[in-house]
């Protein structure tokens, strides 16, 4: 059995107090897409920066399967970290699907097609970094993924509140869920780094170095980011702020009783938190932006 096998074994235990807790938070109010959208004022003129980062989004829920497929091939049929995996799935699959049913109201025929398009791309083409196929790297990742998203979808409900309530509503509600999801992985992943500090210090930085939502494999995804960093949705200045609270949660500058491979990992960590800082400083590309599916180039209304 494998040290990563292990330590899942090990979370395994952990998982079920975990996960009832967040069960207790969400089955309160257990909502479901139909709900958000249905016989609501849906207000089909969005600004096209609004609509084009909600794609991006999308593609980013869109990419869930390719997140869960590691962890179960470490899995038996049977565990509480198995079911945590269909639950989660449960829960996302509804996010994808309320963002779809909006486009399907706001957009015109012929660009929902170009969307779903996109998402043959990028579902065809997979989301496949390079973890070594090592289920800690996949929990820091999506440590660090669910509170991005979070953050995504809450700045883009703040553009859109005075556009389309039931947009920015709809947003709020989905990053309200993202945000559990994040603290649900972050409970794994202090649990592991209790188990063993030094290997989820070495996945953590492997992470780290190559940090990538997901969509990066679509042909627009250059420019889908930029849209979202240069409207203050989220970019190098979001992502420098996430990854400093997550460090800073998880007291990975104060670990003590490190073997050799731990402490480098440590200090390269501490030291690549700077580089992300000084990055998130650099001025952003401006100009106009341009997506096929909105056939128009177009410019912001507004910076934020």
């Amino acid at each position: 059995m494998s040290l990563q096998t292990e330590l899942l074994v090990s979370l395994d235990k952990k998982v079920s107090e975990i996960v009832d807790r967040h069960e207790k938070i969400t089955n309160k109010r257990l909502w479901m897409p139909t709900e958000l959208i249905f016989g609501r004022e849906i207000n089909t003129s969005i600004p096209p920066e609004i609509t084009a980062m909600l794609v991006l989004n999308l593609l980013t829920e869109d990419g869930l399967p390719y997140f869960t497929s590691l962890l179960t091939e470490h899995l038996g049929e049977s565990s509480a970290l198995r079911d945590w995996t269909r639950r989660w799935t449960a829960e996302e699959d509804r996010h994808g699907t309320a963002i779809k049913r909006y486009l399907h109201v706001s957009l015109q025929p012929e660009q929902v097609i170009a969307v779903e398009r996109l998402q043959f791309q990028y579902l065809r083409a997979g989301f496949n970094p390079d973890w070594g196929r090592d289920p800690l790297k996949l929990i820091a990742y999506v440590v660090l993924q669910e509170y991005a998203t979070q953050v995504s979808h809450h700045r883009i409900a703040e553009r859109a509140k005075n556009h389309c309530k039931v947009l920015a509503q709809m947003l709020w509600q989905i990053g309200a869920e993202e945000r559990q999801h994040h603290q649900v992985y972050l409970a794994f992943f202090k649990h592991l780094l209790q188990c063993e500090p030094d290997a989820c210090l070495v996945a953590f930085l492997s992470v780290l170095k190559s940090f990538a939502m997901p969509g990066e494999e679509i042909s627009e995804f250059a420019e889908f980011s930029r849209l979202q960093a240069t409207a203050g949705v989220f970019g190098p200045r979001q992502f420098a702020r996430i990854v400093s609270a997550v460090c800073d949660t998880l007291g990975l500058a104060t670990l003590t009783d490190l073997n050799a491979s731990g402490r480098e990992a440590q200090e390269k960590i501490m030291k690549l938190v700077k580089v992300i800082e000084r990055a998130a400083q650099r001025p952003l590309h401006q100009g106009p932006f341009s997506f096929s599916f909105l056939q128009e180039p177009f410019s912001l209304n507004e910076q934020k």
